[in-house]
């Protein structure tokens, strides 16, 4: 249960643990050098790093991807536990408040399922590791409405709707809960909640580009709203030059494209860079962690667009301009 305040102290202990995990993160020149192997050739380099465990325990019963997808989600299971051990118990409310982000993702990931009549087996396998939520248990619903009706705060009374309203009411949810506890962080609240206020402008970003493309009159209704302009100048905006020229000069500098792609991955690589900033600027704060935690999820996401690419044949050279370091 989260306290009504939270005092986070600094912590030097948790900061320099932190800061050598970080240095175990995969290098960015890397990157390269694993969309030129093959997926038996990625699984020996992962297990020569921080995978290695996992690797050597999964290596006699999984092969090729599902081998690396499998040590991916247990290293970050590894991962989280490590780093509530070495937080401070505030901390950990923190770091429970930012997993809440992968429940969000799974409820979502479990109603597409439903509608799409997807076997709950299948569904589990798309699950992302470590929320709060026992997502494993969600997948086995049979219905839209048990998956609701089972769903505990923040996401307990959730209605009915259509897909895209209900992923829509799943992220303000999270998007209320976080930014209230942020609130009641009196020093170090403020650096979370800046990066709360970006995972926030992603989401709505994509969301207007999607209402937009699909002629949506009520855009608004769908918006999560902050005290960012950004995409209340979208909204006002009257022709699709408009739009580009508002997305060119934001300070994203967005280009106006067919695929909401390069923009996701624009977007997601300028918070990036700002967790490193932030992190400069409170060297012992919680914000370390959490911007680690960032980034562990972004090196996980870039093994994964890789591994993905080659599974499917597909060209390295569109995967090169997803990849965030």
């Amino acid at each position: 249960m989260i306290r009504e305040d939270i005092a986070l102290e600094e912590s030097p202990y948790a900061s320099v643990r932190v800061a050598v995990m970080r240095t175990l993160l995969i290098p960015k020149k890397d990157y390269q050098k694993l969309m030129n192997m093959s997926l038996a050739e990625i699984s020996n380099y992962l297990g020569e790093t921080q995978y290695r465990k996992e690797i050597n325990e999964l290596a006699p019963s999984f092969s090729g991807i599902e081998l690396i997808e499998k040590a991916l989600n247990r290293n970050y299971s590894t991962t989280i536990g490590k780093l509530k051990k070495i937080s401070p118990e505030p901390y950990r409310d923190v770091i429970n408040a930012y997993l809440l982000r992968n429940d969000s993702e799974n409820i979502k990931t479990i109603i597409r399922g439903i509608i799409g009549k997807i076997p709950g087996a299948k569904i589990k396998e798309m699950l992302l590791p470590d929320g709060m939520l026992k997502a494993e248990k969600l997948a086995e619903k049979n219905s839209v409405e048990d998956l609701l009706e089972a769903l505990t705060a923040p996401f307990k009374g959730m209605a009915k709707n259509d897909i895209f309203s209900m992923e829509n009411e799943t992220d303000h949810r999270y998007f209320r809960y976080a930014i209230s506890l942020a609130d009641r962080m009196p020093e170090h609240g403020m650096l979370f909640k800046e990066f709360l206020l970006g995972l926030i402008e992603i989401t709505n970003v994509l969301a207007f580009l999607r209402l937009w493309r699909n002629k949506e009159k009520d855009i608004g209704r769908h918006i999560f709203y902050t005290r960012r302009p950004l995409v209340k100048k979208l909204i006002s905006a009257s022709s699709k030059e408009e739009i580009s020229k508002i997305l060119s000069e934001s300070e994203y500098g967005l280009k106006l494209e067919d695929s909401l792609i390069p923009i996701e991955v624009a977007l997601s690589r300028h918070i990036f860079r700002k967790t490193l900033v932030f992190q400069h600027q409170e060297p012992l704060s919680v914000y370390v962690v959490l911007g680690y935690l960032f980034a562990k999820e972004i090196e996980i996401r870039n093994v994964r667009r890789i591994i993905q690419a080659k599974h499917l044949g597909m060209e390295m050279r569109a995967v090169e301009e997803q990849i965030i370091a």
